[in-house]
């Protein structure tokens, strides 16, 4: 039952069912934030108490003033107030797994954010010795009960929309066809590998861009979607396949089911590997991308390191 007139409010205020933290990111590049001024609104106006660190918004476009409007208190992350407000907290929410070295949670405390726990052994063994509970919103399942808290779908489909406008800047020519008096400037050839959320993205922002688009994926399901959006689907020979849990050694791109050595009829421009970061198991596996080129033997044309910036690979 929620407060219903302004006693209540001030009787819940007093003694809050929840005090939810928010800290400041502090991983290098990280612009988001685990709480906007509208959920920080909400969760308020349900008797929560949320505690903010100041400038934790700043960086994704939120001030001070806008979470402190919205019933949010700010406090200084290097304050001796900070370690008591760690200490109490009975849910800390985060975007990437915090650091917490010295910082002491209260056993029972609920860790919600986007954790990594196959990669962030340490944090867990933290969280396990002071008895905190934890919960990877990266590993909860797509089902339609818990679509509400997908966390992962916004993300790949902003992955994939800059995956090929960074892909556009790098390239040394146009997307689109360009009709010039000195000429015609044929458009861009793009193959994405994987054709999940982010893979669908880019397929379509490079369709829109005006580049001529052709995607892949282990899965067969995916051919109908991918040519929705205008694109041709390239039909991948994968050794040691991504869904048996094993690493992904050797893609080979055909341009018919039946890849039996064929050569892909088309070059390429530009690569887009946006496969599914479960595919690649450890820090240290690869994928090697193996092109059946016309007039030519198998030739590796490159890497891209788990976790890594991938190499930028072109063919003229």
């Amino acid at each position: 039952m929620f407060p219903t007139n302004q006693w209540e409010r001030n009787a819940w205020q007093a003694c809050p069912l929840i005090r939810v933290l928010v800290p400041r990111e502090r991983r290098s590049g990280e612009t988001r934030v685990a709480a906007t001024p509208e959920t920080v609104k909400r969760l308020s106006s349900r008797g929560c108490s949320v505690w903010l660190e100041r400038t934790a918004g700043q960086a994704a476009g939120y001030s001070d003033a806008a979470y402190a409007e919205a019933g949010a208190e700010l406090f200084d992350g290097d304050s001796a107030e900070a370690e008591g407000l760690w200490a109490t907290a009975d849910v800390l929410l985060t975007v990437q797994a915090p650091e917490l070295g010295g910082v002491t949670l209260k056993p029972g405390a609920l860790l919600l954010g986007l954790l990594d726990p196959f990669r962030n052994s340490g944090l867990m063994d933290q969280l396990e010795s002071r008895q905190v509970s934890a919960l990877a919103l990266e590993l909860l399942p797509r089902i339609s009960r818990a679509q509400t808290m997908d966390a992962l779908s916004s993300q790949a489909n902003i992955a994939g929309y800059k995956a090929v406008l960074l892909a556009a800047a790098a390239l040394d020519r146009f997307f689109p066809m360009l009709m010039t008096a000195a000429g015609t400037v044929q458009p861009a050839k793009v193959v994405v590998l994987g054709a999940g959320v982010a893979g669908l993205q880019a397929v379509a922002t490079a369709r829109r861009l005006g580049a001529i688009v052709s995607a892949t994926d282990v899965r067969k399901a995916t051919e109908e979607q991918v040519k929705s959006l205008g694109a041709k689907f390239v039909y991948a020979d994968i050794a040691d396949a991504a869904t048996s849990g094993v690493t992904v050694e050797h893609i080979m791109l055909s341009s018919s089911p039946a890849a039996n050595g064929d050569t892909v009829d088309f070059t390429i421009d530009y690569l887009l590997p946006l496969l599914a970061p479960n595919s690649l198991q450890g820090a240290n596996s690869s994928i090697t991308l193996t092109f059946h080129a016309a007039q030519s033997a198998n030739q590796p044309l490159g890497d891209c390191q788990a976790g890594r910036q991938c190499n930028t690979i072109t063919w003229g």
